[in-house]
């Protein structure tokens, strides 16, 4: 087998030629008596590409032969300091957008066989984006990168990066349909991630990449196709139960969309309604509900978890009765203080059970929106703190003057 060595007197990008040279050898011709015109003329035309110092033709050139770096099953060191030569002769070039072209045909050589030793791949583009300056030229490999994570079932290569995506993005300076792409790889990486935050944090992507479409092109297949996963996943996961989902384009089409109606009312039953407008759904539905691979019985305990969030937010009185929770969730009595437990241990509630009273006193409740009407209701609850400091502080102001003493305690509160 043949192995890539550097003697001290040659030139590496030579080295290299006479190397690919021997590896495109039939095994007949493996002696150096015999004599092959094809790898001839490759060296040759190697040593003449790097005497005109014509560095995007001597790239593809090289490229071309470098299948062989992998079909010959050679180690990851020698396929490495390959490439590492290759991916060197980048920045021979004057022009940016040579530097540029020259990339962009390493990535797409090293990404065309994904599941061809990804990691391996991976640490190659990631090498090749490192040696480049040029901002589009390196997103453009990372795009490649991503890629071949997706393919080639390797997210945990690429994850930690896209926490740096959105820096990165300012960094490469990219339009919108550059920043969809990204977002829908970053989404389809995320889904095959192990760690705890995958789901989540795939969901958040999917999010930012439904962002990207205008009114105008909210209805394009690609965006349904978003806003659908997009409506399944956030009814799926237990834990999500904030959304702006209905604030997106692509989301408020299937509204008007006659095939997907369904999936946006059983969305926003979800994000707006009670578990009683879920059961009428669901009579209605509930062959659909298999299709998109959602579940009638966990549907129904996120259902109730969020009628009773809701529930709570809108009381002015700071409680809500057994009474109200046991007709709202369509409960029996005795479960009532069971399914505030679960509010409370699933953070969808901040509360106190009053079992003499039989209410339950809320300190605070998940949003489920948080749209104009929630930030008029913020307005409103703040202008009365701050009335009834001013009312307190007033209080205080007069009884100082009057000469009471007034505790320590009591003061710093105010202020």
């Amino acid at each position: 087998m043949s192995t890539l060595v550097e003697t001290v007197t040659e030139e590496p990008t030579l080295a290299l030629a006479h190397h690919l040279a021997d590896l495109s050898r039939k095994p007949e011709e493996q002696s150096a008596l015999v004599d092959n015109p094809e790898a001839t003329r490759f060296i040759g035309r190697t040593e003449s590409l790097f005497s005109e110092e014509n560095w995007v033709e001597l790239v593809a050139h090289l490229l071309g032969a470098t299948d062989a770096l992998f079909e010959k099953e050679l180690s990851d060191k020698d396929v490495e300091g390959a490439f590492t030569i290759i991916a060197n002769l980048v920045s021979k070039s004057s022009s940016r957008q040579d530097q540029l072209s020259s990339a962009e045909a390493i990535a797409a050589k090293l990404s065309a066989k994904p599941t061809d030793r990804p990691a391996l791949r991976l640490r190659l583009l990631f090498f090749v984006y490192n040696q480049l300056k040029h901002p589009y030229g390196r997103y453009a490999v990372y795009v490649k990168a991503l890629e071949v994570a997706r393919d080639g079932k390797a997210p945990e290569q690429v994850i930690p990066t896209l926490r740096k995506l959105d820096a990165l993005i300012k960094e490469w300076a990219i339009g919108g349909k550059e920043q969809r792409g990204l977002f829908l790889l970053a989404t389809q990486i995320l889904r095959e991630g192990k760690t705890k935050d995958s789901k989540k944090d795939a969901f958040a992507f999917l999010v930012k990449y439904l962002a990207t479409f205008s009114k105008d092109e909210a209805s394009a297949p690609e965006a349904k196709e978003g806003a659908i996963r997009a409506a399944v996943d956030y009814i799926k996961t237990p834990d999500a139960f904030q959304s702006d989902l209905l604030d997106l384009a692509p989301v408020q089409a299937l509204e008007t969309d006659t095939e997907h109606a369904p999936v946006y009312e059983l969305l926003t039953i979800f994000l707006l309604k009670t578990v009683e407008a879920y059961i009428g759904w669901e009579k209605k539905h509930g062959a659909l509900l298999q299709k998109l691979g959602l579940s009638h019985e966990d549907n129904l305990t996120k259902s109730r978890l969020l009628s009773l969030s809701a529930l709570g937010a809108q009381t002015s009185s700071g409680e809500i009765s057994y009474k109200q929770v046991e007709e709202t969730l369509l409960i029996e009595e005795d479960d009532v203080e069971l399914w505030i437990v679960r509010a409370i241990a699933a953070k969808v509630l901040e509360a106190k059970l009053d079992q003499l009273r039989q209410v339950v006193v809320i300190n605070r409740t998940t949003q489920r929106v948080f749209g104009p009407p929630q930030w008029k209701e913020l307005q409103t609850r703040l202008a009365s703190w701050q009335q009834n400091l001013e009312h307190v502080s007033a209080v205080l102001h007069r009884a100082r003057a009057s000469g009471q003493v007034i505790p320590n305690g009591v003061q710093e509160a105010v202020h």
